[in-house]
């Protein structure tokens, strides 16, 4: 993306979180190569409607296999033509959709951001945990690593959810999107998610962050 998108994208997604309520935002990222099948952002947008909170999400080409792939520089122009009919329009009080990219670090460092939903690459778990407010994420893996990564978080860190996808199609229902997203930023339970997070965040305060949060993650297997 050229400058001057990334400026014009880091300016509308700073001046919507400033306009949120503290605590209220879910930042919702797939990182830089991660995309979705059409079926699934079907899925997600409805999911995210249907959870009835704040979100900012960057969205991005959709592919037509189910198990996503890679961005493409010649899709990432693509519309938002390829979400469902109507969703930005019934969103637009409570969303902020864009395509492709976005300040992540100043995204989870404003104090609207209060959730996260990340395709759980490593990078991306670092910077949740080193520069969110001690914020509860959804974890959402799409291939490889992430697969184990998202274990980790959730089974074994304990700071995370993940929704379940259909045994046949691997795709993951607008029901189930909404349920998690409810249970991660609404109630009791995302308030002990913020908490292990902030612990994790002060014990990487200490030394190397990646390493620091390394070892904790070992420890806590």
């Amino acid at each position: 993306m050229e400058p001057d998108d990334q400026n014009c994208g880091q300016t509308e997604c700073l001046n919507w979180n400033d306009n949120q309520p503290t605590g209220s935002v879910l930042f919702v990222s797939f990182g830089s190569g991660g995309r979705l099948s059409h079926e699934q952002i079907t899925e997600l947008a409805l999911g995210l409607e249907f959870s009835e909170q704040r979100f900012l999400w960057v969205a991005g080409p959709v592919d037509n296999l189910a198990g996503g792939g890679y961005f493409t520089v010649e899709t990432q122009s693509q519309p938002l033509s390829f979400l469902p009919e109507g969703f930005v329009e019934r969103t637009k009080c409570r969303s902020q959709v864009i395509l492709t990219w976005a300040p992540q670090i100043q995204v989870l460092i404003h104090e609207s951001t209060s959730g996260v939903l990340t395709h759980c690459g490593w990078n991306s778990i670092i910077e949740n945990i080193l520069h969110g407010n001690g914020m509860s994420f959804v974890a959402y893996p799409l291939f490889a690593e992430q697969n184990m990564n998202a274990a980790l978080v959730t089974d074994d860190m304990k700071v995370a959810l993940r929704p379940e996808s259909g045994e046949e199609d691997g795709v993951v229902g607008w029901e189930e999107i909404a349920r998690v997203v409810k249970r991660v930023m609404v109630g009791e339970e995302p308030k002990a998610f913020r908490r292990r997070m902030r612990e994790l965040k002060s014990l990487s305060e200490d030394g190397d962050s990646t390493k620091a949060l390394c070892e904790v993650a070992d420890n806590w297997v």
